[in-house]
């Protein structure tokens, strides 16, 4: 096991700051000699006391300490393994409490690197003795582990109880210790400190104008490499810089009793004691690879109500004086409301109806011959049908991702992270449906020439004034459409009713013709002949109908065309016009 080592007395690794003294019996704050060797230093009174009064748990692999020390000499000296000494160069502070002067440190750089070899740390202090120091510094540590219990209400709150699980594996007992627990996105590596590190220099030339700085690669080249099992901090890019979208936070929790945790043990401590707004319900989150296609989580919602995370660990869930369930949430940030799922109990069914979508003219921005510059707006509705098969009503919190690009234009409840929340309570034995729906502009070119614009370019301008221009021209164009299409229509109607005149004549002539061979006709023959005559007079003037339609049709058909070609109006007129419309629809 290493040890750390204060002049002869050894002590655990994790403990090298208990600072054992190696003093002399009398010596006060007298330089006293070392045993009778040629290379021994010299070392004064040291520290005749240290204590260790507060430590914080991160979640990161470290603890940060603070322990207080009364020294009764000028300087200290400390030893300690070399292969620890990265750690204590990175986080070391000596504070002399009386001048608030950090204490410099010097250390002996000729030992090799190895499990049992000492590296001795002398400490100076300045000033006459004695001296309070205040030492801090970062050590290896198991992450602290939370825990959770809801216990429900009637009263729409619930009381929420939070520990966490303390491993004090540092080696030595901490008694009468403040003990404290944090999280943060802080990274947490080793780095090797203690190797000297010689920069190979090229020699300046004439012909060379600046010196060659040292290569990025070879920057951490000297030391030791990290164990394999310790993760590489992320280099600078793009991907590992980008900040997240959403920020967790920090989180901070102590407990303001000084209590005592032995060596080799573990203790469990209150982080949050409170009571807070929340409730049990459903949430049906069809973006969730957990989620499923048709019943939604039994969740209960919560608020934090700390000013610090809450990390993610066990819920236990009560109510009514009994076990309802656990759940394991993701981070909670601070004063935000989360959901924890703890139950699939298939009372509430969500059936989702068919993507709907449609189109509309938000602003005309130009038109030109007849061409339309305008911005659509593009909606489209997802719709659901929640049936609560219970005996009592549901409250059904359904998540619902907006796509990119889109406005959602249905009013949610509240946000939950990149998604929106949509809160819909469910009588008993009932059935509700939530429309959601939203919407982006796209950039549109229309052809009034084409079908179905002119309508299109109307309806949009229904809202403009009276004494709106480019209005009253598509109302007029569209007149003349309409009798395009009436005249469209009116031929349609007038080919049909040649079409059956036709056939009915052709069956006419076949059956007289029968009867004359039969020579049997008589009556029924005349008959015959009679209603051709009719059917042919009336295929006559449907014939004649119909190229007077066609005719017509043709010069509506060009009126339009013409009508639309000349269609102009000015670019910012335009937009001031559209801009007036899309504000009184």
């Amino acid at each position: 096991m290493n040890r750390f080592m204060v002049r002869g007395v050894r002590v655990s690794a994790r403990s090298f700051f208990a600072l054992v003294a190696v003093l002399t019996a009398g010596c006060g704050g007298r330089a006293v000699k070392a045993p009778a060797h040629a290379d021994a230093p010299r070392v004064t009174a040291i520290a005749t006391s240290t204590t260790i009064g507060r430590v914080v748990v991160y979640r990161n692999g470290v603890a940060y300490y603070e322990r207080r020390a009364h020294v009764t000499g000028d300087e200290f000296v400390l030893s300690m393994p070399a292969a620890k000494m990265d750690d204590l160069l990175k986080s070391l502070s000596v504070m002399d409490l009386r001048t608030k002067q950090p204490a410099p440190l010097a250390y002996r750089t000729d030992v090799r690197p190895g499990s049992d070899s000492l590296v001795e740390m002398t400490i100076g202090l300045s000033g006459p003795p004695p001296h309070d120091l205040l030492l801090s510094y970062v050590a290896e540590a198991p992450a602290w582990k939370p825990s959770y219990r809801v216990v429900m209400r009637q009263d729409g709150e619930i009381d929420l109880e939070g520990w966490t699980v303390i491993d004090n594996t540092s080696g030595e007992d901490w008694n009468g210790v403040r003990i404290g627990v944090g999280s943060s996105s802080a990274l947490s590596f080793r780095h090797d400190l203690r190797s000297i590190r010689d920069v190979q220099r090229d020699t300046l030339a004439a012909s060379v104008p600046f010196a060659t700085p040292p290569r990025a690669d070879e920057a951490d080249a000297p030391g030791a490499a990290p164990p394999s099992n310790v993760p590489t901090p992320p280099r600078s890019s793009a991907a590992s810089l980008a900040p997240s979208t959403e920020p967790i936070g920090t989180a901070h929790f102590e407990s303001p009793i000084p209590m005592t945790l032995r060596r080799g043990s573990s203790a469990m401590i209150s982080i949050v004691h409170e009571r807070t707004q929340g409730e049990l319900a459903y949430l049906f989150d069809p973006s969730s690879k957990r989620a499923d296609a048709e019943f939604p989580f039994r969740v209960v919602r919560l608020k934090n109500p700390t000013s610090s995370v809450l990390e993610s660990g066990p819920v236990a869930l009560f109510g009514e004086g009994r076990f309802i369930g656990e759940g394991m949430p993701e981070p909670i940030p601070a004063r935000a409301v989360a959901f924890i799922p703890f139950a699939l109990d298939r009372q509430v069914v969500v059936e989702r109806k068919p993507l709907t979508t449609r189109e509309s003219i938000a602003k005309i921005t130009s038109v030109d011959h007849g061409v339309v510059q305008a911005e659509m707006r593009h909606a489209k509705q997802t719709a659901f049908l929640i049936r609560n098969r219970q005996s009592e009503p549901a409250v059904v919190y359904v998540r619902h991702m907006v796509t990119r690009g889109f406005r959602l234009t249905t009013p949610s409840s509240e946000r939950l992270g990149e998604a929106q929340l949509f809160r819909v309570v469910v009588e008993a034995n009932a059935e509700t449906e939530l429309a959601i729906e939203e919407e982006a502009p796209i950039a549109r070119t229309i052809d009034l020439r084409a079908q179905g614009a002119v309508a299109t370019v109307e309806a949009f301008l229904a809202s403009a004034p009276p004494d709106d221009p480019l209005r009253a021209r598509v109302a007029s164009l569209a007149g003349v459409e309409k009798r395009v299409r009436d005249g469209e229509l009116r031929l349609v109607t007038l080919q049909r009713e040649i079409a059956a005149y036709s056939e009915r004549a052709a069956e006419l002539r076949a059956q007289i013709a029968e009867l004359h061979a039969a020579r049997t006709g008589g009556t029924l023959q005349r008959e015959l002949e009679r209603l051709l005559l009719d059917i042919e007079k009336g295929h006559a003037r449907a014939l004649r109908d119909s190229a007077t339609v066609k005719d017509g049709l043709t010069v509506a058909r060009i009126a339009f065309q013409n009508a639309a070609a000349d269609l102009t109006a000015a670019g910012p007129e335009r937009a001031v016009t559209a801009q007036r419309s899309a504000g009184g629809g």
